[in-house]
């Protein structure tokens, strides 16, 4: 029984040492296996995780979206790191130990860190590796796609008036709302609020304020009532996903249109990128159709 289990394990071993060799892609003869396809997305995990925070539903939805195009995602990386290397670019070993001690940073400790990179199945050499990979995409990302993008002052103020209905603001209230458990006690600290008057009760119930602002375009049919009130004024009690709440009006904002100086900065931007992107594909598109592709 015991030599059985033995054999198994050897067994499961040469299996899986196989799966992991299988070759997924092969680009320009620089053949992509299951295991680095696996590290890819292990790293990829371990990134995201760092700024949404493992589990969050962001982390989900983004995790979920980009292990879908990883295969894709890691041939044009394979492409964009080939182009780097003809072009003899090269990353300073001061430049990774810089950015794997901010990796380090985000853990409490460098034990901590370790055990997250043998959880995911990495270490340090193939994180090193992935750093520097990432440094010479951004430098020739520099080079043929961002240096290669300009945003003229005409285009911010086309794109404003192209899009009104961005700039036009919906009306909206700044609130204080009182939250309660059940009807029977909101029912009561609303009477206490008609006879007893705002600010004695929000400072006796503040255990149960919170301050918010609400656009009439975001709010949910249940609270489009509140937008009747004048500032100042209370709603009955309102259930909204299990409790009760009461609120008050500290002010109305009507619906106003932001002006271009305002917005000119979030405009360049937001034309950047659809200009950084449109250039990207272009440029990916191209090495793409010199280069030789397969998928298995």
């Amino acid at each position: 029984m015991r030599l059985l289990f033995i054999s198994l394990l050897i067994f499961s071993g040469v299996t899986n040492c196989w799966a992991s060799n299988r070759i997924v892609a092969v680009v320009n003869k620089e053949v992509i296996t299951e295991q680095e396809l696996k590290n890819y997305i292990n790293l990829l995990k371990l990134r995201l995780s760092l700024v949404y925070g493992e589990e969050s539903p962001e982390f989900l939805r983004e995790f979920k979206k980009e292990k879908e195009r990883a295969l894709e995602k890691l041939i044009e990386d394979k492409l964009i790191i080939q182009e780097a290397k003809k072009e003899n670019l090269t990353v300073s070993d001061k430049l990774i130990e810089r950015k794997l001690k901010e990796f380090i940073s985000s853990f409490k400790n460098e034990d901590e860190f370790m055990a997250s990179l043998r959880e995911r199945g990495l270490n340090l050499a193939s994180l090193k590796e992935k750093i520097k990979e990432q440094f010479l995409i951004q430098m020739l990302l520099g080079k043929e796609v961002k240096n290669k993008i300009k945003v003229k002052p005409y285009e911010v103020t086309q794109y404003y008036r192209a899009h009104p209905e961005e700039f036009n603001l919906p009306p909206s209230i700044e609130y204080k709302v009182l939250k309660f458990p059940s009807q029977l006690i909101a029912s009561r600290v609303f009477q206490e609020l008609k006879r007893e008057g705002v600010e004695k009760i929000l400072k006796k119930y503040s255990q149960n304020l919170i301050e918010g602002r609400l656009s009439k375009k975001a709010a949910r049919s249940e609270l489009k009532e509140l937008f009747e009130l004048k500032e100042g004024e209370i709603s009955l009690p309102l259930q909204i996903e299990g409790e009760f709440m009461i609120f008050i009006i500290d002010k109305k904002h009507p619906s106003q249109t932001v002006s271009l100086e305002e917005v000119k900065e979030k405009i360049w931007e937001k034309v950047y990128q659809e200009k950084f992107q449109k250039r990207l594909n272009f440029w990916l598109n191209r090495l793409k159709e010199k280069a030789l592709i397969k998928r298995y």
